[in-house]
């Protein structure tokens, strides 16, 4: 996949067979909109987003640094897009599930200093990733992803690991 920018605080997430795709992916059409990424920070702040978006209808909303106006969900969820969430904490989690996302992306803290999130002036746990990936699967409802963050090859080799020992 190939992420171009579109507008202000939305990232579009492109389909592309490989690294001889992504240049031609960047210049092809909306058509080829998989997923689109928004960081909420800016999202928040007017429709003129949120009715672009609805009018393009990508497969998958992600939301990252918080959470969108309940009415911007209900929309997305009436348009039958897929959402997601960051979550950089099991208190994020819940919130992000109680709010109608349909997956939560375990945002640990070795993904740095641009992590996802909600409240910057709470206290932050520092979560690493494999912690925060079982602390969601165990109390959230929906499913929960692991992305970024992981350091090494070994830790994605557990993290399969403990997901195929768990179905």
């Amino acid at each position: 996949m190939t992420e171009v920018p579109a507008k202000k605080g939305v990232n579009c997430v492109r389909k592309a067979a490989g690294c001889a795709t992504a240049a031609a992916s960047r210049a092809s059409s909306v058509d080829d909109i998989h997923g689109v990424h928004i960081f909420c920070s800016s999202f928040n702040d007017g429709s003129a987003q949120l009715d672009m978006l609805l009018a393009e209808r990508p497969q998958v909303v992600n939301f990252h640094l918080g959470l969108p106006p309940a009415e911007h969900m209900q929309a997305f969820k009436r348009a039958g897009i897929v959402l997601l969430a960051s979550a950089t904490s099991l208190a994020e989690g819940l919130q992000a599930q109680a709010a109608g996302i349909d997956r939560v992306v375990a945002q640990g803290y070795e993904a740095g200093g641009h992590r996802g999130v909600f409240d910057p002036l709470a206290d932050d746990q520092c979560l690493g990733t494999h912690d925060l990936l079982n602390l969601l699967a165990t109390h959230l409802l929906v499913p929960a992803i692991a992305a970024g963050g992981l350091p090494a090859a070994q830790l994605v080799s557990v993290l399969n690991e403990e997901y195929q020992a768990s179905l």
